[in-house]
């Protein structure tokens, strides 16, 4: 939500700070409008949505970079190694462009994208361990990571298909000016 009062003052930032301290939307416009400012309802962008999402693939990427690193050290073949690697950062990475899409359409075929590449990155997990290259607490715990991940990609773009069929509005709004 990028707007501005009739000074020019930034809002944006102060939504995002009263929602990360646990207050709700709604008492931010009844006290906005109680202060004579007009508010006028405006759709979610992608950039607005939780940021669970993103900080679940980054970990989940670090800790592919860690796992390719050991696997190294145990002889792992390196051509698993570069795929596990390329599908295991790419899910973070597709991510995070999906953070700044064009449109609706765009962020479903990025968040797409990332369902693929996490799916890839378990097929590989499963691989190296069922060659001996992972121990079964590793190999259970980079798949509980991935099927985490998994879910919230396959919840997120259900909702956005939903919300694309539906066109519901959301209750985001943005400041048109201050009524003196």
């Amino acid at each position: 939500m990028i707007a501005r009062s009739a000074n020019g003052y930034r809002l944006r930032r102060m939504v995002i700070c009263l929602r990360q301290n646990g207050y709700r939307l709604r008492r931010m416009v009844i006290c906005l409008r109680q202060n004579g400012y007009r508010l006028r309802r405006m759709k979610m962008g992608a950039n607005m949505s939780s940021n669970v999402l993103r900080d679940k693939s980054a970990s989940f990427g670090d800790r592919v970079i860690a796992c390719c690193r050991v696997l190294k050290t145990r002889q792992a073949p390196q051509s698993a190694l570069d795929q596990l690697f390329r599908a295991g950062t790419s899910v973070g990475a597709n991510i995070a462009e999906a953070q700044f899409a064009h449109g609706k359409k765009d962020f479903v075929a990025r968040l797409e994208i990332a369902l693929k590449e996490i799916n890839e990155t378990g097929f590989w997990i499963e691989r190296l361990f069922n060659g001996g290259y992972l121990t079964e607490r590793e190999f259970k715990s980079m798949r509980s990571d991935s099927i985490a991940i998994k879910k919230v990609l396959l919840s997120s773009i259900k909702t956005v298909k939903t919300n694309l069929i539906q066109k519901r509005p959301n209750d985001e709004f943005c400041l048109v000016s201050r009524s003196e």
